[in-house]
C-alpha cells in the first residue's frame, strides 16, 4: 500500500515538475490573462495569402509604451499581458500601404482579434480602420460580465460597494430574502454582509475574489480581504461558468478587480456622499411616521499621474465612511401576564404541565413557589411589550454604528522595453457596533468588532520575445478581527444567580438563553471571536504563441496560517423549548417562555477552549491552456488544471479527532495519528477544461464548454478538532432534569480524552474536496441599434458540497423514542455512555443547477448604454440536514438558494438636452445624466419545522410536521399575519418523524429600483463638478423576509421583518458632490 502511494505521488510530482520547468518562480493563484488583455491577428494580402515578416506596432498613449512584433511564417501575431485601456495599432510591410487603427479599447481578459488586409502600395499611404471592442465573444466559451470603469463610477451603489455589481450578473443574487442573509452576514463581522453573493445557486463562500490577479479571499470567516474604494477600480471582470484552466478554486464566480494605475496625465477625484433620515422613508414595521436617526458620510478622493513621464507612474486613493443608523427590530417577548406567571391566555389550545410533577398547571397559572430563582431573574430581564399580542410584540430602534478608513497606493515602473513592475498596498480599518433587538442582548451576535485588512502585491513582467512572455507575482494578505459580545466586562450571569458562568473576562456577560419560537436573551454563543488570518502567496505564468496556438502555462502557491481564539458556549448555552412544560406523555402543549420561568432547559452546555491554536493550510496549483484557432471561424480552448488543497494542521499538534470505527478520541502524535488529525490528503483534484467558439455567420456565434473546478472550503473543519484534552466541557443532556438554579462548576478542568462526556467532534478521515462540473451552450447575436443578445443554457453538478446551517450530521443521533431514554438510544452509548452529540464534519451533499440565462446589452453609444439579464433556473440538493442516525442522505429537494426567476437591468443615459444651447440656459439644460439599477425576483424556499424535539432524538437536525392539507394560499389571500395555510400542518406522533420534507415553501419575492440623476458642470477642459441625487428603492416597495416556519408557535406563518441587507431597506436618498479631473 505504501509503495502504491509513493508511486502515485511520484507520478503527480512528475506532472507538476514538467509544468514548473517553464517557470522561474512558482507562487499563488491567478489567471494568466485576467487582469490584462490580448490582441491577436492575422496579416494577409487582398488575396488572403498570409504575409510573414510584417511589422505590427501597438501603442498605449496613456503611458507612452510602444511594442512591436513581426508576424511569423503563417502571418500571425500576438500581443499579450497588455494593461487595460486605449491602444492604437499599426501594420507595415514593404510594398504595401500602412494599415492603422487609431483607437481600440481593451478590457480585462479581452482577447481582441484584429486581422489586417494589406493593399499593395507605398508605406507612406495609410489605410485607416475603425475598430471597436468586440461585441461578440468569438474566442472563448467562458460566461461572464464586464463591469466597465464608467459603470462602477456612475451606477447608484449603496455604500459604494463593488460586490453589489457582482449581484447583477446573470445567475447571481445576494440571498438576502431568507436563510442566506442570516447565515453569512448577521454578525458583527459586518464585511460578510457586504460580500454576500450567490452565483448559479452556489454558496457565497464558493466565490473566488481576485485583486490585480492575486488571491483576495479570507477563508476562515468567509469574506473578501481587501475592498478597494470604487474610485480605485479601473474595471471588474465577473466569470461564472467554464473558466480558463488558469482559473479555479471556485464553484460560483471568479470576480477579478483591476485597480487603477497612473498615466502621463494627472487625474483624480474628490467626493462627498451624504445621507440622513430626513430624506428616507420609514421602515415598514416601524410605528407610523417613525424614522430612526440616520447619519452617513462617505468622503475621499484619488490622484494619479507620472513620477517620470513614459516610465514611472503612481496612483493613490482614500475613502472614509461614518454611519449611524437606528435599526428597527421586531421581537417576541413575554406578555405582561406571563411576567407574573399567568399563561392563561394560551388556553384552551395550549395546556402547560409542571415539569417537576408532570401534572397540569391549573388555569395555566405558574405560582411563584414553582418558579426557578435564576429562571425568573432571567425572565425579568426581558423588556415589557410595546404592543399587544403574544408574537412580534416588541419594537425597538437601537443605533448601529460603523466607521471605516480605506486607502490604496500603487506604483508602476517600466524598467526597460522588456521589463516592467508594479507594486500595490491596500489598507482598511473598520469598527462596527451591531445593536441587539432587546437592550440586555437577544442571544444573537450583538457587540463591537474591530476589523483590519491589508494587502500587498508586487508584479513583474518579462518580455523575452514578442512570442514569449513571463509574469511573476508575489503578495501578502492579512485579515484580523476582534469581535466582542455586548456585555463584555459585566458579570451579568453572576448577578442573576447563575453559578459557573462568569469565570474571567472572556466569559463575562450574560449566558445564552435560546427560546424557541421567540426572541432569546443573552450574549452571542460564538463571541468573542478573535481571528488573524494571513495568506502568503505568489504565482507565475508564461505565454507562448506559435502559429494559431496561444499556450499558457503557470502555477501558484498559497500558505494560510491562522491564529484563532474562539470558544463557543463559554458562558453557557441553555436552549428552551415547549417540551419541558408539555404533556410528558404526548408532548402536546407547552411553552418556551414557561420552560424558561421554570428554569428547565432542553439541555445545557458550557465549553472553553484551553489553548489558542495556530492552524496551517497550504494550497498549490498548476495549469496549461491552449487557445487554438483551427479555422477563421472556429476556436478551441483546451486546458488542464491540477489543485492541491491540504487538510488543516496545527503548529503544536494540538488537535484531536474522533475515530468512528474505534469509538474513541485520537490525539495527534499518539497511536501514529498524523499532524492532520488523521484527515488524509487528497491528491486527485484534476480539472479538464474544454470550450469552443464558432462563428456561424457574420454576426452570430455559438459557444459552449465543459469544465471541473475544485473549491478550497475549510471554514468549519478546524472547529471540529476541538476535543479533549484541549477543551473543558460541562453539559447536561436532555431528560437530565437540570435546573438553572443548580448552576455550573466554578472552574475549568481539561477533559479526559479516554472518558469524554457531552459533545465531542469528528472530522471525516477521508474528507473530500468540493467540486463542480460546469457546462454551457450559448448563442450570441449582434443586433441592430448597437444591441447584442445572448441566450445560454447553463448547467452545474456539485459534488461533496458544504453543509449550510450546521457543521455536519450527528454520528450519535438517537433513534426516535421517548425523551426519558434519549441517551440509551444513542449508537455509541455502550462505548461512550456520557457522550451526547458527535457532530461529524464532512462534505457529502450533491447539488444540481439548470438555467436559461438571457442577456441583452447595448454598449454606450450616443450616450445610452444598458445591460438587461434574465435568469430562469431550478436548483436542487440532497440535503443540508441529516435527520436520520448514521447520516442517511435525505431525498433531493429545493436548494435554499433556489431562486426561480430573476431580472436585472443597469442603465446609464446621458440626457440629450441642451447640446446646441449656449449661455446660461445652455449651462442649465445640458450635462444631465440618469442611471438606474432594477431588480425583480421571486422568493427562495424555507422549511416548516417542529418547534420541539417531537422525534425524541435530541438532535438539532430538521424535523418536519405532518402535512394534512394544501399549505399554499392564493396570492390574494396572503397577509403578513398568514403567509401560508397554517392549518395544513399537524404535529407527528411523539417518537416519529413527520411526512413533510425540507424547503417546500417559498417566501415573498422582491422588487427594487435604484435611481440617480447627475448634473455635470464643466469647469475647464478635463475637469468637471458633478452633483448627484441618488434614491435606493425609489418607489419604497417593501421587500419582506421569509415567514416564520416554526410549528407550532405564536409567530408561525407570520412575517415580522423586511429582507436582510440592502434589498430590504425602505427608500433611502443620497446626495453627493464629486469633482473629477
Amino acid at each position: 500500500m505504501f509503495a502504491q502511494k509513493m508511486k502515485k505521488m511520484s507520478f503527480l510530482v512528475g506532472i507538476q515538475a514538467t509544468f514548473m520547468l517553464m517557470l522561474l518562480a512558482l507562487f499563488c493563484s491567478t489567471a494568466a490573462a485576467q487582469t490584462t488583455a490580448t490582441i491577436v491577428g492575422l496579416v494577409t494580402d487582398t488575396s488572403d495569402a498570409a504575409i510573414p515578416g510584417a511589422k505590427v506596432t501597438i501603442m498605449h498613449p496613456a503611458t507612452g509604451v510602444e511594442r512591436s512584433f513581426e508576424t511569423d511564417s503563417t502571418g500571425n501575431y500576438l500581443f499579450t499581458l497588455l494593461p487595460i485601456g486605449d491602444y492604437s495599432v499599426r501594420v507595415e510591410r514593404a510594398g504595401f500601404k500602412t494599415w492603422t487603427v487609431p483607437k481600440v479599447t481593451l478590457a480585462a481578459a479581452d482577447r481582441l482579434r484584429l486581422d489586417a488586409r494589406l493593399e499593395v502600395g507605398e508605406l507612406r499611404e495609410t489605410i485607416e480602420v475603425t475598430a471597436q471592442t468586440p461585441a461578440l465573444q468569438t474566442q472563448s466559451a467562458t460566461l461572464g460580465t464586464l463591469v466597465t470603469h464608467r459603470a462602477t463610477q456612475d451606477l447608484p451603489l449603496v455604500t459604494r460597494n463593488f460586490v453589489a455589481l457582482v449581484q447583477l450578473a446573470p445567475g447571481a443574487n445576494d440571498t438576502s430574502l431568507g436563510y442566506g442573509g442570516g447565515s453569512f452576514g448577521g454578525t458583527p463581522i459586518d464585511r460578510r454582509q457586504t460580500s454576500m453573493v450567490a452565483v448559479n445557486s452556489q454558496l457565497a463562500l464558493f466565490n473566488n475574489f481576485l485583486i490585480d490577479g492575486m488571491d483576495n479571499n479570507e477563508r476562515w470567516v468567509g469574506t473578501v480581504i481587501v475592498k478597494p474604494s470604487i474610485d480605485a477600480i479601473a474595471e471588474m471582470k465577473i466569470q461564472t461558468n467554464v473558466y480558463s484552466a488558469a482559473l479555479g478554486r471556485t464553484a460560483g464566480a471568479v470576480v477579478e478587480v483591476v485597480t487603477q494605475s497612473g498615466t502621463n496625465s494627472f487625474h483624480g477625484s474628490l467626493f462627498e456622499f451624504w445621507r440622513n433620515e430626513k430624506l428616507d422613508a420609514a421602515n415598514f414595521f416601524a410605528k407610523p411616521g417613525a424614522r430612526p436617526p440616520y447619519k452617513q458620510n462617505q468622503f475621499g478622493g484619488s490622484l494619479g499621474g507620472p513620477v517620470k513621464k513614459d516610465r514611472t507612474f503612481f496612483f493613490g486613493d482614500y475613502e472614509g465612511f461614518h454611519s449611524r443608523l437606528g435599526r428597527t427590530f421586531v421581537a417576541t417577548v413575554p406578555t405582561l401576564n406571563m411576567r407574573n406567571g399567568d399563561f392563561s391566555e394560551l388556553l384552551p389550545t395550549n395546556q402547560l404541565y409542571n415539569p417537576n410533577t408532570g401534572t397540569p398547571f391549573a388555569g395555566n397559572i405558574i405560582t411563584s413557589s414553582d418558579w426557578d430563582t435564576v429562571g425568573n431573574n432571567v425572565f425579568q430581564l426581558y423588556p415589557s411589550p410595546t404592543s399587544s399580542g403574544r408574537a412580534n410584540n416588541y419594537t425597538s430602534s437601537p443605533s448601529y454604528k460603523q466607521d471605516q478608513n480605506t486607502f490604496d497606493v500603487k506604483l508602476d515602473h517600466r524598467i526597460s522595453d522588456q521589463n516592467s513592475i508594479f507594486g500595490r498596498y491596500s489598507f482598511s480599518n473598520t469598527v462596527t457596533f451591531l445593536p441587539p433587538a432587546i437592550p440586555i442582548g437577544d442571544a444573537a451576535q450583538a457587540g463591537t468588532s474591530w476589523q483590519r485588512s491589508q494587502g500587498a502585491q508586487l508584479n513583474y513582467i518579462r518580455t523575452f520575445s514578442p512570442r514569449l512572455l513571463m509574469r511573476l507575482r508575489a503578495g501578502y494578505g492579512r485579515y484580523h478581527i476582534s469581535s466582542y459580545f455586548l456585555n463584555r466586562g459585566k458579570n451579568l450571569s453572576e448577578q442573576v444567580g447563575l453559578k459557573g458562568s462568569n469565570l474571567d473576562d472572556l466569559s463575562s456577560g450574560l449566558a445564552n438563553f435560546a427560546v424557541a419560537g421567540a426572541t432569546g436573551i443573552g450574549d452571542g454563543l460564538a463571541l468573542p471571536n478573535l481571528v488573524t488570518n494571513n495568506v502568503y502567496q505568489g504565482n507565475g505564468d508564461i505565454t507562448y504563441q506559435k502559429g494559431s496556438h496561444t499556450i499558457e502555462i503557470g502555477g501558484a502557491v498559497r500558505r494560510r496560517p491562522t491564529m484563532q481564539a474562539t470558544s463557543f458556549f463559554v458562558r453557557g448555552f441553555f436552549p428552551f423549548t415547549p417540551s419541558a412544560t408539555a404533556n410528558p406523555q404526548t408532548l402536546a402543549g407547552g411553552n418556551s417562555f414557561a420552560s424558561l420561568l421554570m428554569g428547565a432547559p432542553f439541555s445545557a452546555l458550557r465549553q472553553r477552549y484551553l489553548v489558542i491554536p495556530g492552524y496551517k493550510l497550504r494550497e498549490w496549483d498548476s495549469f496549461v491552456q491552449d487557445s487554438w484557432r483551427i479555422t477563421p471561424w472556429l476556436t478551441l480552448n483546451l486546458g488542464f488544471r491540477y489543485d492541491y488543497i491540504s487538510p488543516n494542521s496545527e503548529r503544536h499538534n494540538r488537535l484531536t479527532n474522533f475515530d468512528p470505527t474505534k469509538a474513541k478520541l485520537v490525539v495527534v502524535g499518539q497511536e501514529g495519528l498524523s499532524d492532520t488529525a488523521g484527515v488524509q490528503k487528497d491528491w486527485n483534484n484534476f480539472s479538464p477544461r474544454f470550450g469552443f467558439a464558432a462563428t456561424l455567420a457574420k454576426r452570430t456565434v455559438l459557444r459552449g464548454g465543459y469544465g471541473i473546478s475544485y473549491v478550497p472550503v475549510m471554514l468549519g473543519q478546524p472547529y471540529a478538532f476541538r476535543n479533549p484534552p484541549f477543551i473543558s466541557t460541562w453539559s447536561m443532556p436532555p431528560g437530565s432534569g437540570f435546573r438553572l438554579s443548580q448552576g455550573m462548576p466554578a472552574f475549568y478542568t481539561p477533559d479526559d480524552p479516554t472518558n469524554p462526556s457531552g459533545q465531542i467532534n469528528a472530522v471525516d478521515f477521508h474528507f473530500p474536496i468540493p467540486y463542480v462540473q460546469q457546462f454551457n451552450l450559448t448563442l450570441q447575436r449582434e443586433l441592430p441599434l448597437g444591441l447584442v443578445g445572448s441566450v445560454a443554457y447553463v448547467g452545474l453538478l456539485g459534488r461533496n458540497q458544504a453543509f449550510v446551517g450546521q457543521t455536519g450530521f450527528d454520528l450519535n443521533e438517537p433513534y426516535p423514542g421517548p425523551p426519558s431514554t434519549v441517551q440509551q438510544r444513542r449508537p455509541y452509548y455502550s462505548q461512550l455512555p456520557n457522550v451526547t452529540t458527535i457532530p461529524y464534519y464532512t462534505l457529502r451533499e450533491n447539488t444540481s443547477y439548470n438555467a436559461l440565462q438571457a442577456t441583452l446589452e447595448r454598449r454606450s453609444e450616443k450616450g445610452l448604454g444598458f445591460v438587461a439579464n434574465y435568469t430562469w433556473s431550478h436548483a436542487l440538493d440532497d440535503g443540508e440536514y441529516r435527520p436520520l442516525p448514521t447520516g442517511t442522505i435525505m431525498p433531493k429537494a429545493n436548494s435554499f438558494l433556489d431562486m426561480r426567476h430573476r431580472f436585472t437591468l443597469t442603465l446609464v443615459y446621458e440626457l440629450p438636452f441642451g447640446k446646441s444651447t449656449t449661455g446660461f440656459a445652455g449651462g442649465l439644460a445640458k450635462g444631465w445624466q440618469a442611471n438606474a439599477i432594477a431588480q425583480l425576483q421571486t422568493g427562495i424556499p424555507f422549511s416548516v419545522a417542529n418547534a420541539g424535539d417531537i422525534a425524541g432524538n435530541a438532535s438539532a437536525s430538521f424535523q418536519g410536521p405532518n402535512l394534512i392539507g394544501d399549505p399554499h394560499l392564493p396570492s390574494s389571500d396572503r397577509t403578513l399575519q398568514r403567509w401560508f395555510n397554517t392549518a395544513a400542518f399537524q404535529q407527528p406522533t411523539p417518537g416519529t418523524y413527520g411526512n413533510l420534507g425540507r424547503l417546500t415553501m417559498f417566501g415573498p419575492g422582491a422588487k427594487l429600483l435604484d435611481f440617480s440623476v447627475f448634473k455635470n458642470f464643466s469647469l475647464r477642459e478635463n475637469m468637471q463638478l458633478q452633483f448627484r441625487a441618488e434614491a435606493f428603492n425609489i418607489f419604497n416597495h417593501p421587500n419582506f423576509a421569509n415567514p416564520s416556519g416554526t410549528f407550532p408557535s405564536g409567530v408561525f406563518g407570520t412575517i415580522s421583518s423586511t429582507a436582510f441587507g440592502a434589498i430590504g431597506q425602505p427608500r433611502n436618498m443620497q446626495l453627493a458632490l464629486k469633482l473629477t479631473f
